[in-house]
Formats: structure tokens, C-alpha cells, sequence
């Protein structure tokens, strides 16, 4: 006889998928019907899970809203009482935490595949158990290699649907617009998974939750640059409690003038350390299978009730990796960094991870050769950010970046003004032309350097700029100049023809 014994599976993890495809059920009670083969109440390991999936399946139509096709929590509290269910049910309290774990109904069918692969590891370690109490048990060792066998089998079973695109539905990709990026030269055309990396000190967070603030309140993160969408943006701290979080991205949307009406605390959430701390947010600040399938259940929630995260901003790597994981090696690197970069994908959310340098000063600040750690790190994100600090310059950092589908960029930024405290990084405003969006700058037409200045860098209108600023417009206008992107006439510029 040989089997398959399957490791010990998070059991964690597979409650909260069972409480995630129940909660789906909730969304989209079609979603049953794609059910009816594969799974069955005693698969469920939680028997309130098993309990609820028995009675939707006999009472649907008694509990479904004609129009929007979910199932209606109050309708459905009222049934299970008058049936007395409520009870086996799991109670109101459960009923509304299945409404609130629930996942995306088109992930039904995977997430079901999850509860009965569960099921078929818990049935197969039993049986395994049986035959070293009792060698001879063959009703045990004819069950393990059934149960084994429709393990084997599972992927299989999945669906009866075409896997992947051909024909007319691949052609329909082609015909799509092509994407454009929502900060050129920084994120991926597509959402996907991010890498900002640098030593300590050079202003990561910052720059990171610069941008998390700009994107929650849909303003530029800096002058000259598009403006963010204002979707919603998910904080992941393993560096600090959430208090201190509000401090830090208090203290950034003050000095760099983004969010000071404090209308992103509506569009921003922070998960962090705190003296309360749930199960839920403690997963998702350990990136090991269950925290991966937390992240991913929240983001599906989210966007299956319309008010999607758009960013999530993890940092850093080296706090968030699960326990005993380690950064050098390739394989656990993978496993973290992968199916969190597909979750980017599949729920169509950016990310962006905060690492570290490497030890090596002459790879220091480099985009590729100075991630820290294994090569997995650097492989797996669609592009790397690297922030270092420019020699005899305290007040500037330097951004470094490369990717699949964005040129190689190396940008100044000013963190701090001359009259500021060298040391202090109160905001990330380029010195480059690489971070202007020159083409929306000069569509009104050719710019002097005031009117280049009001429009790059926000220079009032009621008052004159300061020699410092005309110089870093000036020093901005001669390197695109230089890089051929315009072009000046007289004492205007204006955009190249090519």
C-alpha cells in the first residue's frame, strides 16, 4: 500500500476558509449550485459551517432576496429560529461574523476545494492513526488509500469550466487599452507587487506612507505628479503600534501638505500592535499561510461590498515573515512573496513591501544589487525601489528604481528645506525631471520658470519664490532639457515635439 500523508494544515487557516465560503454563500446564493458535487456538511470541520451549508441548500428559496440574490441575514435568523436551527447555526453573533469574514462569491469554488482538501487530510492522518494501532485494520487501510486517491484527485474535481483563455476570450484581452500607470515611473501599469527597500534612516516609511496618504485623499504625492485614486489604502505595521503609526502619519501629512484636513482617516487602515489585539490582525501580521489567506479574504470583502483597498503598504519583510522564516533563504522567501504578490494580481490591489539594505556599502542604494537577502526578494516584485542618501547632502535622498515594465529611473528628492533641521525627513519633493508629469505640466503650453514653478511645484501666486526654489526648477528645466523632453524658446520652455 502506498499513501500520501498529508502535514498537519493550519487549522486556523481552513476555519477561516470554511467561514469565508460560507460568508460568500451569503453574497451570492447561485454559488450553491456550483457546490452540489463537491462538497458536503460533514466536510466542514467547524459542524456550524456543516449545519449552515445543509440548511441553505434545503431553504434557499425561503431565505434568498429576489432581487440582489443574497441571502438576507435577518430572514435567515428568523428561519433557523422558527426552525429551531439558530442554535446548531452557530447563533446571531456567528451568523454576522460569517457575513464579515466573507470572501468574493467567484472564489467559492477554490475556496471549497480548500474545506475538502482539509477534510481529506483530517479523514487520511486518522486512518493513518488506525493502522499503527492496528496493522491488520484493513477497513483502515482500504479507506486510506480511497481517501488518498480523491486527494490525488482533488485538482481535478475543482470545476468543470475551461481552464484558461483561448479564442475569442484571449482575443478580448488583446483588445483592451493599455493600462498606464497610476504613478509613472514608480508602480507597475497593473496592480502587483511592489519592493521599497534602503538602510535605516533614509526615509522608507516616508516615502511609502507619503504615497499611502496621496492615494487615500486622490491628490499627487508630490508636485507635478498625477493625482492617486482615493480608493482605500491597508497599513500593515510589524514595526510599530498603531498609535505610533497615527503619530508618524500625522506628523507626514502635516510637513508635506498631503491629507491636512484629515480626511484620510476614513480611507486609511492601520493594523498594528495594540493591547487589544485580535486573532485576525495578528495573522495578518505574520505573512504564513493563514495570515496570506486573511489578507486575501479581507481585500475580496472589501471589494465585494464596493468600497475596495486599492494600496496596501506592508513594513516591513523582515517583522511581517512568519516566525523562523529567513530572509537568505530563497525557498521561504518564495512562499511568502509569491502568493502574496498573486493576491495583488487576483484582487487587483497594488503592494508594497518595505525591506531592507544589504550590508554591502558598494550595493547600497542600488535598485537590484542591493535588496538584502535571498534573490526571491528581488525576483518575485514587479519593481524595486531603492532610497539611499546623496553624499554632502543631508537635506536629499536619492530613488533608484527598475522594473519589468518601467525604464530605470534614478531621482533626487528634497526631504527637508535649507531653514529645516538637518536629519529630519518631512516629505520626498523631486529634483528630477523623472518624477514630473511634464506633459499634463505644459499642456496649457510653453512656461516661463514662474509659471513652470506655480505648476511643478505649487509656488504661490501672491508671492515670489524663493532663490532656492527658482534653482531647483531651474536645475529640474536643464535636465529635461538635457534628456531631450523639452525644449526652451526665448525665456519659455515647452514641450519636445518627439
Amino acid at each position: 500500500m502506498s499513501a500520501v500523508i498529508p502535514l498537519i494544515e493550519d487549522e486556523g487557516a481552513a476555519l477561516s476558509a470554511e467561514r469565508a465560503l460560507i460568508g460568500c454563500l451569503f453574497l451570492d446564493a447561485k454559488a450553491l449550485d456550483s457546490l452540489d458535487e463537491q462538497l458536503a456538511p460533514e466536510h466542514f470541520e467547524d459542524p456550524r459551517c456543516g449545519a449552515l451549508l445543509r440548511y441553505l441548500r434545503l431553504h434557499r428559496d425561503r431565505v434568498v432576496e429576489r432581487e440582489t440574490g443574497e441571502i438576507s441575514l435577518p430572514l435567515l435568523r428568523v428561519e433557523l429560529e422558527r426552525d429551531e436551527a439558530l442554535a446548531e447555526a452557530g447563533g446571531a453573533p456567528y451568523l454576522a461574523q460569517l457575513a464579515d469574514e466573507a470572501a468574493a462569491p467567484s472564489l467559492a469554488l477554490s475556496l471549497a476545494t480548500e474545506v475538502k482538501r482539509a477534510f481529506l487530510g483530517r479523514q487520511i492522518r486518522k486512518h493513518a492513526r488506525e493502522i499503527a494501532r492496528y496493522p491488520s485494520d484493513r477497513e483502515a487501510m482500504s479507506m486510506l488509500t480511497e481517501r488518498s486517491e480523491e486527494l490525488q484527485n482533488i485538482g481535478s474535481q475543482a470545476g468543470s469550466h475551461e481552464t484558461g483563455f483561448s479564442g475569442s476570450a484571449l482575443m478580448a484581452f488583446a483588445e483592451q487599452d493599455e493600462p498606464v500607470s497610476l504613478l509613472p515611473g514608480f508602480l507597475d501599469p497593473d496592480p502587483n507587487l511592489h519592493l521599497l527597500h534602503g538602510c535605516a534612516k533614509t526615509g522608507k516609511t516616508t516615502l511609502a506612507w507619503m504615497i499611502a496618504l496621496a492615494w487615500a485623499s486622490g491628490l499627487p504625492p508630490w508636485p507635478g505628479a498625477p493625482s492617486l485614486p482615493g480608493s482605500r489604502v491597508l497599513i500593515l505595521s510589524g514595526e510599530q503600534s498603531v498609535r505610533k503609526c497615527v503619530r508618524v502619519l500625522r506628523r507626514i501629512a502635516e510637513t508635506s501638505g498631503i491629507g491636512q484636513d484629515a480626511g484620510w482617516f476614513d480611507r486609511v487602515t492601520v493594523v498594528g500592535r495594540h493591547s487589544k489585539m485580535t486573532g485576525d490582525e495578528r495573522a495578518l501580521l505574520e505573512m504564513d499561510d493563514k495570515g496570506l489567506l486573511q489578507l486575501r479574504s479581507l481585500l475580496n470583502r472589501s471589494k465585494s461590498h464596493g468600497d475596495p483597498f486599492g494600496l496596501v503598504v506592508a513594513d516591513s519583510l523582515t517583522r511581517l515573515k512568519p516566525a523562523g522564516f529567513s530572509t537568505n533563504d530563497n525557498d521561504e522567501m518564495t512562499a511568502v512573496l509569491s502568493p502574496l504578490a498573486a493576491i495583488c494580481v487576483e484582487t487587483e490591489t497594488y503592494g508594497l513591501m518595505i525591506h531592507h539594505d544589504g550590508h554591502n556599502p558598494e550595493r547600497q542604494g542600488q535598485a537590484i544589487d542591493g535588496v538584502r537577502g535571498a534573490s526571491a526578494i528581488r525576483d518575485v516584485p514587479q519593481a524595486l525601489w531603492a532610497v539611499s542618501r546623496v553624499k554632502d547632502e543631508p537635506r536629499q535622498r536619492r530613488v533608484r528604481i527598475a522594473g519589468n515594465e518601467l525604464p530605470d529611473a534614478d531621482i533626487l528628492f528634497e526631504v527637508a528645506g535649507p531653514e529645516e533641521p538637518e536629519g529630519y525627513i518631512q516629505r520626498f519633493q523631486p529634483l528630477s525631471s523623472q518624477a514630473l508629469d511634464l506633459e499634463e505640466i505644459f499642456s496649457v503650453g510653453p512656461l516661463n520658470l514662474t509659471e513652470f514653478g506655480r505648476r511643478a511645484f505649487g509656488w504661490a501666486a501672491d508671492r515670489a519664490p524663493s532663490g532656492g526654489s527658482k534653482e531647483k526648477a531651474k536645475a529640474v528645466l536643464k535636465t529635461a532639457e538635457e534628456q531631450g523632453l523639452i525644449r526652451k524658446e526665448g525665456k519659455r520652455w515647452k514641450r519636445s515635439e518627439t
